[in-house]
């Protein structure tokens, strides 16, 4: 294992990057070297790097950045935690573009991966020909008509479905779905997934339409990451 790939391997482990620096027996300036070009060569995001700083140390950069405060004086409050130049890759990377960036990625590998999971669940369990019947009547009529709205329209209906609307359908087809989950969603109540995709549906608006100016929190943000590494990693 080459040292960049050590570096990215213990950061996927919940390290942070003092810790890592500690048992890699480097500087952390060594060790965001190692992750950022195990970012460029896209095996990590920069969202993974920010997280990897304790949490107090985020969390006031946070606040400086709401209150309009400079680094320098940021950087006072924090003193002998982290030196300068840690500290500013820790401001850089907080800006909510990098926050909003991965989160729009995370979003979207989770919508595409639930579309096929749901649609070909329902082909292997109704037929080729059967499965947009086992789609709920309600959603059917929806989805049509969202397609003959649509100034170029595709030529499935199902492509229409929203979070809230595949969540409608594995609510209805609950004893073919839950079977087959990933395992983070293993033993999932159909009232609990269905609360996970409520969630994960207003966040996605809220990416998808900025100008609402509606703020994502860490906490938000955590619980995207999780959701997109209990599903699409669970599904490799």
């Amino acid at each position: 294992m080459t040292r960049k790939h050590e570096a990215s391997d213990l950061l996927l482990q919940g390290l942070s990057v003092p810790q890592i620096a500690r048992r890699m027996g480097i500087s952390a300036e060594s060790v965001l070297q190692y992750l950022y070009t195990q970012v460029g060569e896209g095996a990590i995001r920069r969202s993974d790097v920010l997280l990897a700083w304790p949490s107090h140390i985020r969390q006031q950069i946070e606040e400086a950045v709401r209150v309009g405060e400079s680094v320098s004086s940021a950087f006072v409050r924090v003193k002998g935690a982290i030196d300068f130049r840690e500290f500013t890759h820790v401001w850089a990377l907080g800006e909510k573009r990098v926050y909003l960036g991965d989160l729009y990625e995370y979003i979207r590998e989770i919508e595409l991966g639930l579309h096929a999971f749901v649609r070909e669940t329902l082909k292997a369990a109704c037929g080729e020909n059967a499965w947009w019947r086992a789609v709920p009547e309600e959603i059917r009529v929806t989805c049509v008509g969202a397609k003959e709205r649509d100034d170029e329209p595709l030529d499935d209906p199902f492509c229409y479905t929203t979070f809230i609307h595949l969540s409608g359908i594995m609510d209805k087809n609950w004893a073919t779905f839950s079977p087959v989950l990933p395992p983070g969603f293993a033993g999932l109540s159909k009232k609990d997934f269905a609360s996970r995709m409520a969630r994960l549906n207003r966040l996605r608006n809220a990416v998808m339409h900025p100008v609402r100016g509606d703020a994502i929190t860490e906490e938000e943000f955590a619980f995207v990451r999780s959701l997109h590494q209990d599903w699409i990693k669970g599904q490799d």
